[in-house]
């Protein structure tokens, strides 16, 4: 074989002989996140990165190697702990085969219905959130992974500091709700609607984690809320 090989190389070039890309290294994954750190209320940009690191054009379709399909799993710690799979579940289909070395962009939103409303929620939680993102995944004993177990899922953490409160900060805010410019004002009273979504899912139970509460507190956040209704 190594006699051939080298006969046609030394006839046609080397090109005649491509180079062998093992089927788990054709392709890498990456998983990108603008910042690290976002604050209460805010979104942050993500993005999936697809490469081709093989030597020939790459087909993602339904009857290649790689059929497109992206999961991704979030893992919250921190002040709350909670698991929530198929955060994200889209089929990604280039127009395009993908050149060698080339990479594909895929936008996400990763603040999807569940996770926003845990993150609104609990304005005064401090926690972790790790996404992990597979290609073309499978269920095993262990868990998902990805179908070709040598390409390995992306992971990006991202940390959403909680509301430090203070009187001071507070009466910031509400006077944001008469002064402020509108932007001002819808942060505001989403910001207090998260307050009393707080209280309410604290009450009658053992808090999750230490947050600042006082009695005139649900009295004060209604009350901005009522007025910049009007």
């Amino acid at each position: 074989l190594d006699v051939t090989l080298a006969v046609l190389r030394n006839s046609f070039g080397q090109a005649v002989v491509p180079v062998f890309t093992a089927p788990e290294k054709i392709i890498s994954l990456r998983l990108n996140v603008r910042g690290s750190e976002f604050s209460y209320g805010s979104k942050f940009d993500a993005s999936v990165a697809i490469t081709n690191n093989s030597s020939e054009p790459l087909v993602v379709s339904d009857d290649g190697l790689f059929t497109g399909h992206l999961r991704i799993d979030a893992n919250i710690t921190g002040d709350l702990n909670k698991k929530i799979p198929n955060l994200v579940s889209v089929k990604i289909r280039p127009a395009s085969p993908l050149k060698p070395a080339g990479s594909f962009f895929f936008p996400l939103r990763l603040l999807t219905t569940e996770l926003r409303h845990l993150l609104l929620t609990y304005p005064q939680a401090s926690v972790d959130i790790e996404f992990t993102a597979y290609l073309d995944p499978v269920i095993t004993a262990k868990g998902p992974t990805n179908r070709l177990p040598g390409i390995k899922p992306a992971k990006v953490v991202v940390k959403r500091p909680g509301v430090k409160l203070t009187g001071k900060f507070l009466r910031n805010r509400f006077s944001s709700l008469t002064k402020g410019r509108q932007g001002q004002k819808i942060r505001t009273a989403q910001l207090f609607t998260g307050l009393l979504a707080e209280q309410h899912a604290m009450a009658n139970r053992e808090p999750l984690y230490k947050f600042m509460y006082a009695d005139w507190m649900p009295d004060l956040l209604k009350s901005a809320l009522l007025h910049s209704l009007n």
